[in-house]
């Protein structure tokens, strides 16, 4: 995760301090990101915003060693988006 977030603050002129989410809605606005609808299933940047978070301050998930695929999926997608 920390990799999509240095991404972004490379790709967003580098500024440190905003977190992963305001980056992600910052990458949005620049057209880094797709605009979510309702018409998809599932909103990629927002999953990985949740995911960082669980992953960064703990819940009471229990993940599996195959979940670790979903996050590097998440954040090859992202880093792939911030540098085509």
């Amino acid at each position: 995760m920390g990799a999509v977030e240095l991404a972004l603050r490379l790709r967003l002129t580098g500024q440190s301090s905003d977190t992963l989410h305001n980056l992600v809605e910052r990458a949005r606005k620049h057209g880094i990101f797709p605009k979510w609808s309702r018409a998809q299933p599932i909103d990629r940047a927002q999953s990985l915003v949740a995911m960082r978070n669980g992953l960064s301050h703990g819940t009471t998930d229990i993940h599996t060693p195959g979940m670790t695929m979903i996050v590097l999926e998440g954040c090859a997608w992202a880093i792939d988006c911030a540098f085509p």
